[in-house]
């Protein structure tokens, strides 16, 4: 027979988590969470990581893996959860993998090869730097169409983000 996984998969705040946690309970599972959030330490608001207490009662992985400033990859991410859920398995337990991430979702349970591409370091440095220097701060953007809305720029983490206010 062929190992099985169960994909507990859905929109944000849709409650996988907290079904992830209850379904370990009844069916001897171990929870992988496929979130793109909560695999960073430090990025505890905004992410419905598991409580404290929920992860003693049940093993998850996959939380707070990494620094918000490691260039985590799909190439990275595929081989971690691939490594817990072989080792859920190993145990004789039921490997649950929950999350908002289609894409990690995939990377993990399809056969999939992805290439590893280097990143451009020199690009990263002057976003770091910017960022730091704006202290976060955004600038105001001006509207893509007349009447638009205006938008803003933030930099954080080393990326830019567009909002719309």
């Amino acid at each position: 027979m062929k190992d099985k996984i169960i994909v507990i998969a859905g929109p944000t705040a849709s409650g996988k988590t907290d079904a992830a946690i209850v379904l370990a309970e009844k069916i001897n599972g171990e929870i992988v969470s496929a979130d793109s959030m909560q695999l960073y330490k430090f990025m505890d608001v905004g992410t419905a990581k598991p409580k404290p207490g929920d992860l003693k009662r049940i093993p998850h992985f996959m939380i707070d893996e990494t620094t918000p400033d490691d260039a985590y990859t799909a190439v990275r991410f595929q081989k971690k959860a691939r490594e817990y859920i072989g080792g859920i398995i190993s145990r004789g337990k039921i490997p649950i993998l929950a999350g908002g991430s289609g894409f990690y979702i995939n990377a993990a349970i399809k056969n999939i090869e992805y290439e590893l591409t280097e990143t451009d370091g020199e690009f990263r440095d002057m976003l770091r730097e910017e960022a730091r220097r704006r202290g976060g701060a955004g600038d105001r953007l001006q509207p893509a169409e007349p009447g638009g809305r205006p938008a803003f720029l933030y930099w954080a983490c080393g990326v830019a983000r567009f909002v719309v206010h």
